[in-house]
């Protein structure tokens, strides 16, 4: 096989691979189109159906006159013989043997035609009522095919939802950078905490002193412009200075 042949070949068969996808892709949509099409051949065949009854009317009503002319034809032989007219007779009795022989061919066809059309009639109710079943059996897969994929479109999402949200999604990430900042944040802030109690001990101290001092000023201040009493001496502080002063005897040797 030829170049030419090969690219061929493979033009069929993608194709066929094109053809299929959008078959599958449109099922439903395919087997709705066959439905219609369907409505209308049996439109056509009902219209068919109708014209052939049409016919089977005629031939009944040409069966129904000719039964007529032999019951009129028999009446009018009998009374042309009760009246000894036999020239009158045989010519009746001939138009009377031609209206039988029709009368039988007629009535044989009539039996075929009806025959025919019940067969025709019974064919076209049944076409009719598998339309009917195939029409519904349609509309019930056409909400199953909706409803099944449209649970499965929300398994999948779920799934995916579920699978991702806090792990690999952009939203996670988001999260997770968020919460890097607000750590960094406090990291910041506990360091400056840190770094701003340095030293506050000596500050502390250095007031301490400044306000001892401060009341020292004060108070001697207040005892030069004599709004102050000088401090008291503590007894117990005398009596320990008359003991320093008291001689204390040496222990014999």
């Amino acid at each position: 096989m030829g170049i030419l042949g090969r690219i061929k070949r493979l033009f069929m068969a993608l194709a066929n691979v094109f053809v299929g996808g959008l078959e599958d892709k449109y099922l439903i949509e395919i087997a709705e189109n066959e439905l219609r099409n369907q409505g209308e051949r049996l439109k056509e065949a009902r219209e068919g159906l109708v014209q052939y009854r049409a016919l089977v009317e005629s031939v009944t009503r040409q069966v129904n006159d000719e039964t007529n002319r032999e019951k009129e034809l028999t009446a009018r032989i009998k009374s042309a013989i009760s009246a000894g007219n036999r020239d009158m007779a045989k010519t009746l009795a001939l138009q009377l043997e031609g209206v039988k022989n029709d009368l039988t061919k007629n009535r044989e066809q009539l039996v075929l035609h009806e025959q025919s059309y019940q067969n025709n009639l019974l064919k076209m109710q049944d076409a009719i009522r598998r339309m009917e079943e195939q029409r519904q059996q349609l509309q019930k897969l056409k909400a199953d095919v909706k409803m099944e994929e449209a649970l499965a479109q929300i398994s999948e999402t779920a799934s995916a939802f579920n699978m991702n949200v806090g792990r690999t999604t952009d939203f996670g990430e988001i999260i997770g950078r968020i919460n890097d900042r607000i750590d960094k944040a406090r990291g910041r802030a506990r360091v400056a905490a840190d770094l701003s109690s340095q030293g506050l001990e000596e500050i502390k101290a250095e007031q301490a002193m400044r306000d001892a001092r401060a009341d020292e000023v004060l108070r001697q201040f207040e005892l030069e412009m004599g709004v102050a009493s000088p401090p008291v001496s503590n007894p117990a502080e005398k009596t320990l200075g008359g003991a320093q002063s008291t001689k204390i005897p040496e222990i014999p040797g």
